[in-house]
């Protein structure tokens, strides 16, 4: 129950922040995971598209900058039946739907296989562990139970 109070907590404190705080820290968000992609040379990235009802940082400036120096980018298509998640290639021209509780998926997803790959995942907050809290329902944990050979950044 502790992780469902904290999700409640920090859920509450990211909607009461000012639209202009959050524009100036979406902005630096989006300068220092610039940087640290372009410094690990890895040139496949995993982001998420926002949530907008829960006001989610939004990857797609980011991902525009990566398509600038050539780095391709996926998004995850959620797999409610299974729980599971995969992640699509997100491109320029990448048709979008937004899907059960407000997920923005592609319209036709198209999958390849990545060796290595960095995950930008969304959270709510890091415990004193690095340990991500999300909103309860495992899809990040259970793929990277499959996947932990993958560089994360939350």
């Amino acid at each position: 129950m502790f992780k469902a109070t904290l999700r409640n907590a920090y859920l509450k404190k990211r909607l009461a922040l000012p639209q202009e705080e959050f524009d100036k820290r979406a902005i630096e968000m989006t300068e220092k995971l610039y940087a640290r992609i372009l410094e690990l040379k890895i040139q496949d990235v995993f982001i998420f598209l926002p949530i907008d009802k829960k006001r989610e940082f939004d990857c797609r400036p980011l991902a525009h900058k990566l398509w600038e120096v050539g780095i391709t980018t996926h998004v995850p298509v959620s797999d409610f039946s299974t729980k599971s998640m995969k992640f699509a290639r997100f491109g320029m021209s990448t048709s979008l739907i937004e899907k059960r509780y407000g997920i923005i998926e592609p319209v036709e997803p198209s999958y390849e296989e990545v060796e290595q790959a960095i995950v930008v995942t969304p959270l709510l907050i890091a415990d004193s562990k690095l340990n991500r809290v999300g909103y309860g329902v495992g899809f990040y944990d259970r793929f990277f139970n499959n996947h932990n050979d993958l560089y994360k950044i939350g």
